[in-house]
């Protein structure tokens, strides 16, 4: 069943429609007339969909709808950003360079394998199966030219075991995607890919990331390298019973 929507607030999530073989929309509530919002939510909960929400943590207000409507809180987004400095120095044991085409395979199969806070894992509607092809997908989407603008990849004895994926726009540098893999964790491949991507992005003035608030590793480190808290989102979820 295709429910027709008529809001601009209601937007058809095609990509994730596509891996999650269903129609999932992105419910944008933080500026929207909110009688408009409810009307076609409970239209869009007859048919077989995967809803989403994400909302300022600031506005109780959508956080209210979102309760009323029957959407659950799956995870905290949080978002962090500094000004591009030239003073760090990468881990000279770490070999960080821009990704290849031929890097397809491993970096695809890295970002299947090692997400665990993203909000599709901590969701227990959402099989591990479905969430380990989103973060695949989204990264062949890099390749494909599809998503993102730049990508760097950190290798150990030739072997790719980290990667950031990016994405520039205009002065600003935004981390899209970040992973690296479970036993190269804490030996610096994280820090080290982000100031690579700093000093070798051309033309930027500040970069931005996000990650979970259950990701402490991943706060302590941006927080280490002198990014600033700047938003905070709750992250909703609802699936429909067909």
């Amino acid at each position: 069943m295709s429910v027709k929507n008529h809001n601009e607030n209601i937007v058809l999530d095609h990509w994730l429609s596509g891996i999650f073989k269903k129609e999932v929309y992105d419910i944008k509530v933080d500026k929207a007339p909110f009688n408009e919002i409810e009307h076609f939510v409970k239209k869009l909960q007859m048919a077989d969909t995967f809803l989403y929400s994400k909302v300022d943590v600031t506005n109780l207000q959508a956080v209210r709808l979102m309760e009323c409507l029957g959407f659950y809180l799956v995870d905290t987004s949080v978002t962090f950003e500094k000004n591009i400095s030239t003073g760090c120095c990468l881990t000279k044991s770490n070999e960080i360079r821009f990704a290849k085409p031929e890097d397809v395979k491993s970096t695809v199969e890295l970002a299947r394998n090692n997400f665990a806070y993203t909000r599709f894992f901590l969701d227990e509607k959402i099989d591990n199966e479905v969430a380990n092809l989103v973060k695949a997908k989204w990264v062949e989407n890099y390749f494909l030219r599809k998503r993102g603008t730049h990508m760097v990849v950190a290798l150990i004895d030739g072997q790719i075991k980290g990667f950031t994926q990016l994405i520039k726009q205009d002065k600003l540098l935004i981390v899209d995607l970040i992973a690296v893999i479970e036993n190269e964790r804490n030996k610096g491949l994280g820090g080290d890919m982000m100031i690579f991507a700093e000093q070798s992005v051309d033309d930027i003035e500040r970069i931005r990331v996000g990650t979970q608030v259950a990701n402490v590793p991943a706060i302590r480190l941006y927080e280490k390298m002198g990014y600033r808290f700047t938003k905070g989102q709750y992250i909703f979820h609802y699936h429909s019973r067909k």
